[in-house]
């Protein structure tokens, strides 16, 4: 079974050049026609998201992989262009573990998910810190664990011990 899967492996590098093609940097038609869509997305390439998938799990680590509607899943986050084609699949991660813990994980591999330089008007912007982060870090954790979500900022009261 091993030599076949290599066998598959090598015929598949010797034919990428011409079966797989990297996606075209220009806006995609289903945002540059469509106006409720253009002024916001006019420089998006490609879509993020993560699902989870029902799994088998062995009994001693089911705990790991139970997502918050109590079922055993896996976490696959994935990158598709607007033409629906994957461009990036990560599989394999615990349905209890956080989004952003899988994205950290995606985005720090060697090998994993690597976003294209951005925008020359958005330069400025990058790599720069968000003023009360942490403060709206906060907020959120604690409206998600509770369920009680803040309308405004005066519903916000972060000495309470929450």
């Amino acid at each position: 079974m091993e030599n076949q899967m290599r066998v598959v492996l090598r015929a598949i590098l010797k034919l990428y050049k011409l079966v797989i093609r990297l996606p075209d940097k220009s806006t995609p038609s289903e945002i540059r026609n469509n106006p409720r869509f253009y002024p916001y997305f006019k420089d998006c390439i490609e879509a993020l998201d993560e699902t989870h998938v029902p799994a088998s799990i062995p009994l001693s680590i089911q705990g790991r992989f139970r997502s918050r509607k109590g079922e055993t899943t896996q976490s696959v986050l994935a990158a598709i262009t607007f033409d629906l084609k994957f461009s990036y699949v990560l599989a394999g991660w615990e349905g209890s573990a956080h989004d952003s813990r899988i994205l950290s994980n995606a985005l720090s591999s060697p090998r994993g998910l690597k976003f294209r330089k951005a925008h020359n008007k958005y330069e400025p912007l990058l790599n720069k810190s968000i003023d009360h982060y942490d403060e709206m870090a906060l907020v959120v954790g604690r409206d998600m664990a509770t369920g009680i979500f803040a309308k405004t900022f005066a519903d916000i009261n972060l000495d309470d011990g929450n």
